[in-house]
């Protein structure tokens, strides 16, 4: 695996999230549910009491070639409707709402639980790395 540069700030989760694929050897982190889970507890995303299914992995693995493609676009590259349609999913599933912090600042959080809220909280942080 080639060292990559870390992204500061909120892009480091979305980063560490795309990169939980690395295309030139092919080596893939999220085999299988568990380490779905493992991956997403050790982020904070989720308590590992949680169950992690099949159906969240695959949801999982669209969602990060969704954002691999809309990061592409800083590079040029087109952004495919499928891939919006997916972080739409993904945003909605989640139920993400805008909350204030006591310190006045607005963020989005996910009303659902579970991996499908942690996938929520991977596309808001999206969403604000982006403003």
């Amino acid at each position: 695996m080639s060292e990559r540069e870390t992204a500061a700030g909120e892009m480091g989760l979305v980063q560490s999230f795309v990169n939980t694929v690395d295309l030139q050897p092919g080596t893939e982190e999220l085999t299988d549910p568990n380490t779905l889970r493992d991956w997403l507890v050790a982020k904070g995303l989720l308590v590992a009491s949680m169950p992690v299914d099949s159906s969240d992995l695959r949801h999982a693995i669209a969602l990060r070639e969704a954002i691999r493609g809309v990061i592409g676009a800083n590079n040029g590259f087109p952004v495919y409707p499928v891939d919006l349609a997916t972080l739409n999913e993904a945003a909605t599933a989640s139920r993400l709402r805008m909350r204030f912090s006591p310190d006045g600042k607005a963020r989005l959080e996910p009303e659902v639980s579970g991996a499908v809220g942690a996938m929520g909280r991977i596309v808001a942080t999206l969403y604000a790395a982006m403003q």
